[in-house]
């Protein structure tokens, strides 16, 4: 199933790429670190001009002792064509004032991310419930270069037809900032539906995806035409918990 997360990658000119390319081929430049030494460099003859220290996304993400933005999620599916016997999910954050390198020859960086799977509960064939926080991820110094601060994307509920088949269908039901944002003292509750098309699941045929498909619902929102017999719902309900 494709990803549901989209990565930045910011570029920054390297002086010493123009006379590399120039000896090596703009191909030869553009290959992982692993193939270096192909060319007789090794990772570290290439300064570092400024780039960050660390490689990696962090993985000792410590989780905030004093999350405060607590919320409930309900989806309700109705007249699906099939029962989802796989339902996941997860919370995605990213820091934006923190960058990790993912390639020091061309000075390419990215900002890390970090995802935390939601637990899911059955209520029943087609019902699903689950709680979750905005503010999980402790903002902390994990690079030795200040204190990186965590930003809510989206929270993701996965439902799969069975999980037997690559090419199956995956529908998506995302929760972003913004449906938080709406969630006020005055309004503690928003109900948001999602139409999605019947012929799609469990393979999405005419599209012919080896790898599966991720349908989230935009097609229809975007103005896809689909007999209204061809469409099924699901109701997504959030709330915050308020202490």
């Amino acid at each position: 199933i494709q990803s549901l997360i989209v990565e930045g990658t910011l570029m920054k000119p390297f002086i010493l790429l123009f006379g590399l390319c120039a000896a090596l081929s703009l191909t030869a430049c553009n290959k992982e670190k692993n193939m270096y030494e192909e060319y007789g460099f090794k990772e570290s003859d290439f300064p570092n001009y400024k780039l960050p220290k660390g490689d990696a996304p962090p993985k000792d993400v410590k989780i905030n002792p004093n999350r405060k933005e607590h919320y409930q999620a309900v989806v309700k599916i109705k007249d699906a064509p099939l029962a989802f016997q796989i339902v996941t999910g997860d919370e995605l954050y990213q820091s934006e004032n923190c960058k990790y390198v993912t390639n020091r020859w061309v000075g390419a960086t990215t900002w890390p991310q970090y995802r935390k799977k939601l637990e899911m509960t059955k209520i029943d064939n087609n019902t699903y419930a689950t709680d979750f926080y905005s503010d999980t991820p402790l903002d902390e110094d994990y690079y030795g270069e200040g204190v990186c601060k965590w930003q809510f994307l989206s929270a993701a509920i996965v439902m799969e037809p069975t999980g037997k088949d690559k090419r199956e269908t995956a529908l998506i039901v995302r929760i972003d900032s913004e449906d938080l944002k709406k969630l006020t003292a005055q309004n503690p509750e928003l109900i948001v539906k999602h139409e999605y098309q019947k012929s799609n699941f469990p393979i999405a045929k005419d599209l012919n995806f080896e790898d599966g498909w991720s349908d989230d619902g935009s097609s229809i929102k975007s103005g896809l035409i689909v007999a209204p017999e061809d469409k099924f719902s699901v109701e997504l309900i959030l709330r915050k918990v308020e202490k």
